[in-house]
């Protein structure tokens, strides 16, 4: 549920800003200063990708469309099935399933894309909300598996690069003793030829 709430809030406040925009900023020439030297607000449509990407072309507004719908229904079955056991990697589906909806709903009802944030102190393609949230998570995941490859990899080989088998008290046992953490989980072991307890009748009071 709280996957939702964040995904919604996203949405919500990337529709509204590019509606604030397409009103109050005129098309292509008007702008408003956000953070002086740093970032401007401007009214762009992009019909195209990043960077202007085939913005020309007639097939690009089905093309994109086709992409991003692709794109979230992945992510949606990805969710559903709980396939990511990481709560990181599950935030960083959430966020790209709501920059992907954001720019889909652009594309679907005009056409292009609103966008609005225009950096001053280098050139850079303008962007909005969603393309934020995309970059982020997309960035955030890479650098999520890749530091996942490099933990997995060293923790689980021995010397001769073999996979390690957990160690108990008496030496190597099979995997299914231990759980996921390397904790003995086996029931206790008693020998064969253990004899009852018996009194000892020398016992005093």
């Amino acid at each position: 549920m709280l996957y939702a709430i964040i995904a919604a809030i996203i949405l919500i406040g990337d529709q509204w800003l590019k509606y604030w925009v397409t009103v109050n900023i005129t098309l292509s020439t008007g702008e408003a200063t956000l953070i002086p030297g740093v970032v401007k607000l401007v009214n762009i449509h992009n019909s195209g990708a990043a960077f202007g990407f085939l913005s020309d072309a007639a097939y690009a507004r089905w093309l994109f469309l086709g992409i991003a719908a692709l794109f979230i229904i992945v992510i949606v079955v990805v969710l559903a099935k709980h396939l990511f056991k990481s709560r990181f990697a599950n935030w960083c589906a959430v966020m790209a399933l709501a920059g992907a909806v954001g720019n889909c709903i652009d594309r679907a009802l005009y056409g292009y894309v609103v966008d609005m944030f225009k950096l001053e102190f280098m050139d850079f393609a303008v962007f909005n909300v969603a393309d934020i949230f995309l970059v982020i998570a997309c960035f955030a995941f890479i650098i999520y598996l890749i530091a996942d490859i490099f933990k997995g990899g060293k923790a689980d080989k021995d010397e001769d690069g073999k996979k390690k088998k957990p160690v108990g008290k008496s030496g190597p046992v099979s995997d299914d003793e231990f759980d996921v953490s390397g904790v003995d989980t086996a029931s206790p072991r008693f020998p064969d030829t253990a004899a009852p307890l018996v009194a000892d009748d020398k016992a005093v009071d």
